[in-house]
């Protein structure tokens, strides 16, 4: 089996076709692809606002370039390490056990819940442990 790091060359590849250098090099060339089971490819951006944007504008689009690299549909999930590391083996762990995973930024999650931004970088990160470790049914 591939890596996921030469699969997404190749998904790199499929989506330079329908976008120009600079679009590459804006949305998708610093994504990196995380875990991918027969279900969902996780894929995460450094910046919160890149995340939230490509989770939004390109995640059909990422979805069947995967699709025509691996020869199955996969959900798109898009995670932000901005604010905390993403660690593979969890993400992986995750996908193994069942678990479905969303997109996730810290600074999507604000907005949705209207919420200011912590002032103190402490707070943002409980933040993001807290929602990342929370399904979304549990805080309601």
């Amino acid at each position: 089996m591939q890596s996921f790091q030469d699969i997404w060359q190749l998904v790199l590849k499929v989506l330079s076709k329908s976008f120009s250098e600079t679009i590459m090099d804006l949305w998708f060339n610093d994504l990196r692809l995380i875990a991918l089971n027969d279900k969902t490819a996780v894929l995460v951006s450094a910046s919160d606002m890149k995340a939230d944007i490509v989770s939004k504008r390109y995640s059909d689009t990422m979805a069947a370039a995967l699709e025509s690299c691996i020869g199955f549909p996969v959900t798109v999930v898009l995670l932000s390490s901005e604010h905390e590391e993403i660690k593979p083996e969890e993400i992986n762990a995750r996908l193994e056990a069942g678990e479905e995973l969303h997109s996730f930024s810290l600074a999507a999650y604000l907005r949705e819940h209207r919420t200011a931004p912590p002032k103190d970088p402490k707070e943002a990160l409980a933040l993001v442990r807290r929602v990342f470790d929370k399904p979304e049914e549990e805080e309601k």
